[in-house]
């Protein structure tokens, strides 16, 4: 049996709304079907995050995703070490 490995991503939490009507992006990391969810520094719209996952390349859904990858990465280099 393999030993069992974290996986780390992003997921725009839809359960809880601000006041400005955004939504909070947090790094969810699952490890042996526990999943823990943690805060990151960026809130988007719902149709912002939508558009982003569609592949939409505007500087802003540029930034955002490149920003995010960098949270995952350092999140993977964590869970590794």
């Amino acid at each position: 049996m393999k030993p069992a490995k974290p996986t780390c991503d992003t997921i725009l939490d839809t359960r809880k709304v601000k006041k400005n009507g955004t939504y909070p992006v947090k790094l969810r990391v699952t490890y042996q079907r526990i999943r823990r969810y943690y805060k990151t520094r960026f809130e988007v719209d719902e149709t912002f995050w939508e558009q982003m996952l569609e592949g939409r390349r505007s500087k802003a859904h540029n930034e955002l995703r490149n920003d995010l990858e960098a949270i995952r990465a350092k999140a993977k280099q964590v869970c590794i070490d």
